[in-house]
């Protein structure tokens, strides 16, 4: 099959790659959500990457602080209940299901007043329990602020909060889960293209063969009927001139007979061809100025001619002629 042109596919790549150089160029911030943290009326805002950048304020100006309307929450180490959990399930689901009992036995507390999920360590597994009344009002004060808390985040850990389990906005978690993962997504979204571009290059040149393979087969087709034609046409051909033989066949024998027993003493016919009704022989004889004549008056024989002049042969002592004349069959 022919291959896919080369200068289409680069000109895709080239497409792709400068997709990628574009979003890969977004600077990191962009990616990023303000990091707040509450405690009664104050509110902390947390900036740069290790977050040591801290700036505090009010809940009344929550709202001036953050820029955009999505925020992470972060949760203190002083409000985090951790406990090693016994659960030995290896899958989440399993996990997370069984994971209130294992609260349960583990506090004293009412497992319907925490906020809790589980991280895996090295070790094993790990159970991260907060107060409600705690994340409650740090939501609440960013709610206030007409800000949707995209994740909520622990200063300890890297892994966020479980957003199943954690009062998390749901269209703002998407919205940060899409800006974590862009450059993956990105890169999967282009992928994707590329090899629908080329899918579709392929299917285009496929097509192309497909036809012209339809084109050649048509043809071939039409040149063994051709040939077959020419083979009846040949087989036909032979049936009629054997046909046509075995009538003439009867007609020469009485055309021999007839010509031998009108040309004289001394000719003799060297040549004798037949075409339609007219005979023309060839030959020789000591009379042959007198063929013509007696030809003529033969019952079968009419409008004899020479073809050429007649021509003296010396050594034989004869003349040569050519002549020709029309021969009827008898009734």
């Amino acid at each position: 099959m022919t291959a896919v042109r080369t200068d289409t596919i680069n000109a895709v790549l080239a497409r792709c790659g400068a997709w990628l150089d574009v979003f890969a160029g977004v600077p990191q911030r962009e990616a990023a959500r303000p990091v707040v943290s509450v405690k009664g009326d104050d509110v902390a805002l947390h900036g740069g990457a290790a977050m040591g950048e801290v700036a505090h304020g009010s809940r009344s100006e929550l709202s001036r602080m953050v820029r955009g309307r999505d925020v992470i929450v972060l949760v203190p180490e002083a409000d985090v209940l951790r406990a090693p959990c016994a659960i030995r399930a290896s899958g989440d689901v399993v996990v997370r299901r069984a994971l209130r009992y294992e609260v349960e036995r583990l506090c004293p507390v009412d497992p319907a007043t925490l906020y809790f999920d589980f991280i895996r360590r090295p070790s094993g597994l790990e159970i991260r329990m907060v107060r409600k009344s705690a994340i409650d009002e740090a939501v609440a004060a960013c709610r206030g602020a007409g800000l949707a808390v995209a994740a909520i985040h622990f200063a300890a850990d890297e892994p966020a909060a479980d957003h199943r389990s954690f009062p998390v906005d749901k269209a703002a978690h998407l919205r940060w889960l899409a800006r974590r993962f862009r450059h993956a997504l990105l890169a999967a979204t282009a992928a994707a293209l590329l090899c629908a571009a080329v899918l579709g290059l392929y299917l285009r040149q496929a097509v192309v063969l497909d036809g012209l393979s339809g084109a050649r087969a048509e043809a071939e087709l039409r040149a063994a009927r051709v040939d077959a034609m020419g083979r009846q046409a040949d087989g036909i051909r032979r049936d009629l001139s054997r046909l046509a033989a075995s009538k003439e066949g009867p007609f020469l024998v009485d055309l021999l007979a007839d010509l031998t027993a009108v040309l004289p003493d001394g000719t003799w016919v060297t040549q004798l061809v037949m075409d339609g009704g007219r005979v023309r022989i060839q030959g020789g004889s000591t009379r042959a100025t007198d063929l013509i004549a007696l030809i003529d008056r033969a019952p079968h024989f009419a409008n004899a001619r020479f073809e050429a002049p007649l021509v003296h042969d010396t050594t034989a002592g004869v003349d040569r002629f050519d002549l020709s004349f029309e021969a009827r069959r008898g009734s």
